[in-house]
């Protein structure tokens, strides 16, 4: 209750609150701009309060304990009621008074501050409203940027951490940042902050520009920035790659470090431009140089990788590590996946495993699924088949295909959990909902055995097929063999020749050999 009344009723520091305490003229709570803030009930409680002059307050925070202490003391027992005269219910009245008093004296002990109030000077009232306006649009605005502000945002106050888009809780910050641009309209880095809460909803995403546009319009580069990425995915505006690089340029050019590493990714991927190495890597640089996390991370990529700059894995591990220092999960599972194959490090399992917690305890499923490998594998840890199907399934339930097939073997084989067909199935399946190759093929093998589902030839054929298509070469085979055969599909030699030839071609030892064995080259 102490923090309801000093976040509602502190429009000062809570030294100059507590001296205005004994002050006798004020403008009533109810009549104030932030009444508007605060629980109707406690509004009252305060004005009534207010009401009493002088002597009729505790003069210190001890007098309203004791105040407090002499009403919750039992009570004699009561005579039958009889009618109050003049001066007992006058007396009843100031008790009652003392009695608020002693309660919102302690409360504000306990807050720490005070509450709106003025001396009576015919100047004080308008000055205080003011006042009171002020540093509720401040107290409004810190609200948005502590449920809106990015942690790569260089313009966020210092004691506001950042929240990742993702984690944006849509409904409380479009509330939040609408109050603060309601109070502070021209407020050009509000009009962001508000077109950032209003694109974590996708209803309101066309609004989102809106307000970006608005901050944009007036050089604000995180808006500029913004609107990039609206254009760049489609979002409340028609999609185009050339109008996002435009507004990425824009910000860059003002030196926005997150503008200058998404100028640098059109150039990598040639998305709006032609593709150049040598543009993203420069552009990467500026972001990097800026201490940028993400650019860190993408320009220890390029150096990995040799693009647009001479190999070098030294170099790849140092902006690796940069990033990583800041938490980075990205650059913490690439920097886990150097040590894990000896790059421009000395090979280290141990070490591996300690990056690769890191970002997996970030909830980064890559990393989840790698920690996951090394559990199973016993590369860095004691070996656990518990602890690889635990970081394989909260990497499964991100939806990552690699981690839903390694948690159907482990189902499949009954290793970490008990075994279990359908479970198998039910994870190879959801992988290969999402064109996982393997995942397709594992689930055309347990069709054709009968393993966790109902046996089908033609189910079999189906998901062959679906994983042939993308080059699988074991389910190119199998393919063949149904065709030769005439399982699960009319019997057509020459097709299964055909599914023959493309798994040999890609090295199946098994199509090879029946190649071989008809003559067939």
């Amino acid at each position: 209750m102490g923090a309801t009344l000093y976040k509602c009723l502190t429009a000062q520091t809570p030294e100059e609150a507590s001296a205005r305490l004994l002050d006798d003229d004020h403008i009533p709570l109810s009549q104030l701009p932030i009444a508007g803030l605060c629980p109707s009930g406690l509004v009252t409680l305060i004005d009534q309060c207010m009401q009493l002059k002088g002597q009729s307050r505790p003069q210190s925070a001890e007098q309203a304990k004791s105040l407090l202490a002499q009403i919750t003391e039992p009570q004699p027992k009561q005579e039958p009621k009889q009618e109050p005269n003049e001066k007992e219910t006058s007396d009843n009245k100031s008790n009652k008074a003392q009695i608020l008093i002693g309660i919102v004296a302690l409360m504000l002990l306990v807050a720490g501050g005070g509450y709106v109030y003025l001396q009576s000077e015919a100047d004080k009232p308008q000055a205080l409203a003011q006042l009171v306006e002020q540093r509720t649009a401040e107290a409004l605005q810190l609200q948005c940027e502590h449920l809106v502000a990015s942690p790569w945002d260089p313009d966020r106050p210092d004691d506001v951490v950042g929240v990742e888009f993702e984690d944006i809780q849509s409904q409380a910050a479009i509330e939040a940042c609408k109050l603060a641009v309601n109070a502070k309209p021209n407020d050009v880095r509000l009009q962001a902050l508000f077109g950032r809460a209003l694109s974590s909803d996708i209803e309101n995403e066309d609004q989102s520009v809106i307000w970006y546009r608005k901050a944009a319009d007036q050089e604000y580069a995180m808006a500029q920035n913004s609107i990039g990425f609206m254009y760049l995915n489609g979002q409340g505006v028609e999609q185009s790659d050339d109008q996002a690089l435009a507004w990425f340029r824009k910000a860059a050019d003002q030196k926005f470090a997150v503008a200058q590493n998404n100028l640098g990714e059109m150039y990598r991927t040639g998305r709006g431009v032609e593709q150049s190495d040598d543009q993203a890597l420069a552009w990467f640089r500026k972001a990097a140089d800026q201490k940028f996390a993400v650019a860190q991370t993408n320009l220890g990529w390029m150096y990995q990788n040799g693009r647009g700059v001479e190999q070098s894995d030294d170099q790849a591990l140092a902006w690796f590590r940069k990033a990583a220092d800041q938490k980075f999960a990205v650059a913490q599972f690439n920097l886990g996946g150097m040590y894990l194959n000896g790059r421009g490090v000395e090979q280290s399992d141990g070490e591996a495993v300690v990056w690769y917690r890191k970002a997996a305890d970030q909830g980064y499923a890559e990393a989840q699924f790698n920690l996951g490998w090394m559990y199973q594998n016993g590369r860095g840890v004691d070996q656990s088949d518990e602890q690889a199907v635990n970081w394989y399934r909260m990497a499964a339930d991100q939806k990552l295909p690699a981690a839903q097939i390694n948690l159907g073997e482990m189902y499949l084989h009954g290793r970490g959990v008990e075994q279990n067909d359908e479970k198998a199935v039910e994870w190879y399946r959801k992988a290969a909902e999402q064109e996982f190759a393997q995942a397709q093929f594992n689930v055309g093998a347990m069709f054709e055995t009968g393993r966790g589902v109902e046996q089908s030839d033609e189910e079999a054929v189906v998901w062959y097929r679906k994983a042939a298509e993308q080059g699988h070469s074991t389910a190119q085979f199998n393919l063949g063999v149904m065709y030769r055969t005439g399982r699960g599909v009319e019997q057509n030699d020459q097709l299964g020749l055909d599914w023959y030839r493309k798994a040999a071609e890609q090295g199946n030892a098994n199509a090879q050999q029946i190649l071989i064995n008809l003559g067939i080259r």
